[in-house]
């Protein structure tokens, strides 16, 4: 009732945008690292009870979730960037190590809405939203 929620979900769900990404700070980005993946464990085991689910999806949570934008275009194939050598790889390792990392913990949160209300058409449409726009 305070908007604690809503303000932690804004912070880590709506950085600026060019922070999880090409950051000019390697620890800015770090730290918004940290902030987006310690929001959506703490979303995931808010959803763990109906009650925090239903809160959750008042603050339009899912919608936030299809609006990133960093799934939609994934590290390249390691044969297309093996001509720049080894470091080009280890750099690829690296984006993709994080990339599921990221996706790892938002499917996490979206199971547990799931789990508590799986009878809800809404988030069985966001749900099907969210992994049709990420599919690659």
């Amino acid at each position: 009732s305070r908007g604690h929620l809503l303000s932690i979900i804004e912070a880590a769900l709506n950085p600026n945008p060019n922070s999880l990404s090409n950051s000019s700070s390697a620890a800015a980005s770090s730290d918004q690292e940290a902030l987006l993946l310690s929001a959506l464990s703490l979303c995931t085991q808010i959803a763990g009870s109906v009650e925090g689910g239903e809160a959750l999806m008042e603050t339009e949570i899912l919608d936030k979730i299809i609006a990133l934008n960093m799934f939609v275009n994934p590290p390249p194939f390691p044969d297309e960037i093996a001509y720049f050598g080894s470091e080009a790889l280890q750099s690829r390792a690296m984006a993709v190590e994080q990339l599921q990392t990221r996706y790892i913990a938002v499917i996490n949160l979206i199971r547990s809405l799931l789990a508590a209300a799986p009878s809800s058409q809404v988030m069985a449409r966001k749900t099907a939203e969210f992994l049709l726009k990420n599919q690659v």
